[in-house]
Order: structure tokens, then sequence, then C-alpha cells
């Protein structure tokens, strides 16, 4: 504090010890019949010249900081400057409280002490002074005292500025916290007001406030579970038809409202495979699938799409946007529509370049909890506010201070993303790092795994073939043995649905393969067992007008022996090349099987493009 606020701070001191202690007939209280002139008093309101003057402390310091100043017609000033610093007066004893109510002014705050104070000594109410005070109060104290939040009944304002009638700002708050919160009935929009509505008053509002609940109903206490169940019989909820879960891609990938999970190790392609995959999701349109027809993440609809990156910078992801668009003949042609779309589809946030304070949790070191830190409710703001339905988080574990290694800070971890989703509906998507030493397993503690509702796996064969794990050598044992050993294995990826509590796994892995650009697609095991074939299939997609790529399957009949028609075979192959019937690539892979057809290599991984 300069010289200046301290002598300001000096004055209002000397004026507050100078004041009235008597408050009966000072207007503003006269219009608040209800609220006791004494308690307010007792609890260091004094009137100065017409003047409402109270002190206002810190969680640390009993010594005034600020001065609230109420002038006769309900006005109000804060003097002095917080520093930033959550200010607030007390209603009861602080130092043994029990439990907190949080209110946003000081006749709100004495209307409810004077209720609780009569039922349970072992409360104490906190006046926030205003709805940006009781952030910050509720930020603070959260941390020592059982905290419930008593907002202001608006429900009168729009769902977007007052979810479930609260203000915007202490709605976000208290789901970060999973904090309790009770609003007046109604008919009421302020505590005050109701306790001076009628003489049934103390006992409805005591009644609201015992009955306070988390906005989170994944945590809420159930405090009566006889009468929760006599409320809530199962009965009603078997005579009616059950609605399905919503997922955001087909084969019920990526439940909304929930958290999915994806490790992969450094060097995968990972953050190529999610920027292709938003691309999907953004346009409604699936351009990733193998020659069965098989799609890969295949979009239910178009959906407006947010990536949160605490790693790769904005240029990265519009490097890997254009890359996808120039490797999928279906989004080249339309090249300069597709990007139209996806600027009003997705946004791209790296957040260490937008703020010294990225992280959306942070630990405290007293405590050893994680909590909510500033970005977390700007982001949960951001994802209501512009209806994104797909979250991206990449690298997850760079979003937090916690360690990673840390079963029970990561499971607080989750539960806070978990919120997230919940209280957004949105599919948060989380792509992580693996171990060193195994690379489907997912780094860090199990309570990661353990808490998303679904988990993608994905790992390069060269990662699987040479890894120790036996769980890897059986997982990967189907794909290994079918490709030959001048096969690439690092440009070849496995990818599988591990788990997922909303239905089945999905049984049948993905081959993926990253190609030079970097752009990765679903590819597919060609069997060549025979070399004597009497024919040989070629599959290609070829570009055609409409939004999605035609498939066609061309079959070369040979009427001699594979081993005696190679030039024959060789010709027609160049031929549909020539007619860009077939790309380069595949030709070439071909031609392998062609010219050493007894060799061992009995497999190819021949590309669907």
């Amino acid at each position: 504090m300069n010289i200046t606020e301290n002598g300001r701070l000096n004055e209002l001191n000397s004026r507050w010890a100078s004041s009235n202690l008597d408050l009966t007939e000072h207007p503003y209280l006269l219009n608040k019949r209800m609220i006791e002139p004494k308690l307010l008093a007792d609890f260091g309101v004094r009137e100065n010249y017409k003047d409402l003057i109270y002190p206002l402390r810190t969680l640390t310091s009993n010594d005034p900081i600020q001065y609230q100043i109420i002038d006769s017609l309900g006005d109000k000033k804060l003097h002095c400057s917080s520093d930033g610093q959550a200010v607030f007066q007390v209603f009861g004893n602080l130092e043994k409280a029990k439990k907190i109510i949080i209110a946003e002014s000081l006749t709100k705050a004495a209307a409810i002490y004077q209720v609780v104070s009569i039922e349970d000594h072992s409360i104490a109410v906190i006046n926030a002074v205003s709805s940006g005070g009781m952030v910050k109060c509720a930020k603070q104290l959260s941390r020592l005292f059982d905290v419930i939040i008593a907002a202001d009944n608006d429900s009168h304002k729009t769902e977007k500025d007052a979810p479930k009638g609260i203000l915007k700002q202490v709605f976000n708050v208290a789901t970060e916290l999973n904090l309790k919160v009770c609003i007046p009935i109604k008919a009421f929009k302020d505590w005050d007001d109701w306790l001076g509505a009628s003489n049934f008053a103390h006992s409805e509002i005591w009644e609201c406030i015992k009955g306070a609940e988390q906005l989170n109903v994944i945590t809420t206490v159930v405090q009566n579970l006889t009468e929760w169940a006599e409320k809530n019989p199962i009965s009603e909820l078997l005579n009616n038809p059950i609605q399905p879960r919503d997922f955001l891609f087909e084969n019920r990938y990526v439940p909304k409202g929930k958290v999915t999970i994806c490790p992969a190790a450094n060097g995968t392609g990972k953050t190529f495979l999610m920027t292709q995959i938003a691309i999907q999701a953004a346009l409604g349109q699936c351009f990733m699938y193998d020659r069965n027809d098989r799609k890969f993440f295949n979009p239910l609809k178009p959906y407006k799409v947010l990536i949160l990156s605490f790693e790769d910078d904005r240029q990265a992801f519009l490097e890997r946007i254009h890359a996808t668009i120039d490797h999928f003949p279906v989004l080249s042609k339309n090249k300069k529509e597709i990007l139209k779309t996806l600027g009003n589809q997705i946004e791209i946030l790296e957040l260490p370049a937008i703020s010294p304070n990225p992280l959306l949790t942070c630990l405290d070191s007293i405590t050893n909890k994680v909590e909510p830190d500033q970005m977390y409710s700007q982001v949960v703001d951001l994802i209501i506010t512009h209806g994104y339905e797909l979250v991206f988080v990449d690298p997850f574990h760079y979003s937090t201070a916690a360690s990673e290694n840390d079963n029970n800070q990561m499971g607080q971890l989750m539960r806070h993303m978990t919120n997230i989703a919940a209280n957004t509906n949105a599919g948060m998507f989380f792509f992580s790092h693996t171990t060193d030493s195994d690379p489907l397993r997912n780094r860090g503690a199990t309570s990661i795994a353990d808490r998303c509702r679904q988990l993608f796996k994905v790992a390069t064969v060269d990662r699987l073939k040479t890894s120790n794990n036996q769980i890897c050598k059986s997982l990967a044992k189907s794909i290994i043995n079918k490709l030959s050993d001048s096969e690439n294995y690092k440009s070849v990826l496995w990818f599988k649905m591990d788990k997922n509590t909303h239905g089945k796994e999905d049984p049948k892995p993905w081959i993926l393969k990253r190609h030079s650009d970097g752009v990765i697609s679903p590819i597919s095991i060609i069997g060549m067992d025979k070399v004597n074939d009497d024919s040989i299939i070629i599959e290609y997609i070829e570009s055609c007008e409409g939004s999605f790529a035609s498939k066609r399957m061309i079959e070369i009949d040979l009427n001699e022996k594979l081993t005696i028609s190679q030039a024959s075979i060789k010709n027609k192959l160049q031929a549909m090349v020539d007619k860009r019937l077939l790309r380069i690539c595949e030709i070439d892979e071909i031609r392998k099987i062609i010219d050493n057809p007894k060799s061992n290599a009995t497999w190819y991984a021949v590309l669907d493009e």
C-alpha cells in the first residue's frame, strides 16, 4: 500500500472509531425492517453523518484493509485498495467456525446470520461485498472451510447470464470448486427481502440453507437416502423409454459430457491425428476410411471444436490443417470452402502464449489439494458461451501443476476435468503421453485411465515389436506377422478402443499409416498367400463430385500364372497409372510382390487412397 493509500486508510479508521453505534434511525436500514440494527453494530457497522461505515478484513489479518460506505439512499462505495485480495466482513466467529456461508452484501449476510445463529452456532456468514468478491472469497475460504454459497435468485435473467438462476460468475466458481449453493425461492430475489416477507420466513430460509447442494449432480451428496428413494422410485423410470446416450462419432466414440483419453508416445503423430479428427468433426464429414468402407471417427454431424494446446503453437496446427486438406482429394478440390468452414467451426488456443497463468488446475503445496486455477473458469465460460461440443486438450499432463505420478492428485484432477465435461456437456478428448517402457501405458498414475469414460490406445508398430511387455507383443502379433521386415514400422500405427463404460468396446483395431507429409490415414492388410492366384485385386479411391470420395474395385484377370505374366501385369498397372486410376505409391508396393513372388514377404500393407 502506498503512502497516499495508507493515509486514507488511517483517516477511515479514525472516522469509523468516532462513529455512532446507534443505527436504528438510518434511512437505508429502515427499509430493511427485519434486519436488526444491533446485530450490525455488534459486527462492526457504524453510522457517521447519515452514512453507514464498516471495515473489511482479509483471511490472514483482522486489521481493516478497506471500508465500505453506504449512504442514506443505499448507494455503496469501497474506499482504499484491496490489492486484489479477497476482503470481507464476518458475522460470527471465523476462528471457531466449522462451516461458512458466503453472501453478496451487508444486509443479505445479516439476514442469513439472524437465522443460522439461532439454529447452528458453528456457522459463520461472510459478507463478500459483491458477486466478484464472492468468487474471490469462495476460492480462498473453500481451502479451509466447508463453504455454502448463498446466491441471489437471478432467475429473471437469461440462462446464458444466470445458469439455473445463479449469476454466471458465481455459478462457475461453485461448479469449479464443487461448492454447495442455495438461492431464495422464486418469489424473492434477495435473502433480506425473504426474511421480511412473513412469520414463516425464518424456518423457510433455514430449510433452504440446509438443502443447499452442489450444482454438479455427479458429486451431490444425498442427505436422506430413504426420502430420496421415495421421491425417485425406479418403477417410474422402468415405465419410460430409455434415452440413448449422446456420442459425437459413429460406433459410440467420444460420449458427450464425459472425458475420453488417448495416450501416445512422443513421435507417434498423436497431435496430427488429433487435428485430423478435429477437422472431420468440424466438417461433419469423414475422409478417413479403409478399403472395407470402415470409417475412422465418423462424426454424426458438424460440431464446434475447441483445441487447447499446451505445447504446439497455432502455426504448427495451421500447417497440419493445410497438409491434411492437400493430401485428401475430396478436401483439396474444395480447399477454399473447406478453410472457410473450418474458420467458423474450429478455435485453436495456445494457452501458454496467451496467459502467464495458463494451467487449468494448480496444486496447493500445504493441503496437497488439486484446485481449479485462474484459467479453469475462463475455459468453462468459453465452452458455454461459444457452444463448443468437442474440446481437445494436448498434452493433458501439461495442463496442471499436479504430479502425474501421484494417484491421489491425478484422481482430484480427473474430478475437475469430469466437472468441466458435465457442466458444459462437451466431449472432452485429452491426448496424453505414455511411459518410455510401454507404448500402450498412459504415463503417470492409474487414476487417469480408471476415471475416464473412454480410452483409446495408439502406438507405432516398431514400438510394439520391440517392447518387452508381453501384453504389447500379443496385441501387436496379428499386425507384425503380416508385415514384411522391409516395411517401415515407424510409419505404421496400431489404434484401438481399450475402454468404453458406455457400451461394448470396438473389438477390431485400426491400422493407420503416417505419410511423408505427416498425414495419417487408415490402411488394410491385403493377403497374398499364394503366388499363383488367378487374379489380383487392386482397390483405389477416385475423387468425384460431391462431399465424399467414391470407391471402386478393379479386377485384373490373368490367363496364365502370375509368375509368367509379370510383364503383362506391369503394363496393365502402368496403364491404370496413366489414366490416374491408381497412385504411384500403390503401384510400387504391388511391383514388389510381382518382382519377387516367391519371397517370404507374403503380406503387404497397401494404402487405401
